[in-house]
């Protein structure tokens, strides 16, 4: 008789915590609404891995996979996609935008790249290497380049 009491307050505490857990887990990572769960369907069909976030009072974040490559999208609380993001291989550039990292900083390669899309417009942020520095630049669709940050190589000696 003891022993089953004990089995009981065990089952029961047991329960008590994963139920706790399971308040905690959704409270953290919340799940999408019904409008942004259609759109992402309709945009991201074949995706794995989703996770969906809150950012703030209005904007929804779904992490995903697509082929093997990380994406992120933004929808609003209307599920209207408002952006996309996912890095892109260097190889996998736009020429133009090679072509004109190449002739902006010739002594530069780039090492990293992200693709941010939105609407009719994509932006590619790009950190470049030299000898001497590291550059974070962004460049848009006309290939108007924005320096973000220039870091110095420091070499010690």
């Amino acid at each position: 008789m003891n022993t089953i009491s004990s089995i009981i307050r065990l089952a029961a505490t047991g329960a008590i915590i994963a139920s706790s857990f399971a308040a905690k887990a959704s409270s953290i990572e919340p799940t999408a609404n019904s409008k942004a769960l259609v759109s992402f369907e309709n945009y991201f069909g074949s995706a794995t891995q989703v996770k969906w976030f809150t950012l703030g009072t209005n904007r929804l974040e779904a992490k995903f996979m697509v082929n093997d490559v990380p994406e992120t999208a933004y929808f609003d609380r209307s599920g209207d996609l408002l952006e996309v993001t996912r890095p892109v291989m260097v190889s996998g550039l736009p020429i133009q935008i090679s072509l004109e990292m190449t002739r902006e900083f010739p002594s530069s390669a780039i090492r990293y790249a992200t693709e941010f899309s939105s609407g009719h417009s994509t932006v590619y942020v790009l950190t470049l290497e030299s000898s001497s520095d590291w550059k974070t630049v962004s460049v848009n669709n006309n290939r108007d380049i924005t320096l973000m940050k220039d870091l110095k190589k420091t070499f010690l000696r």
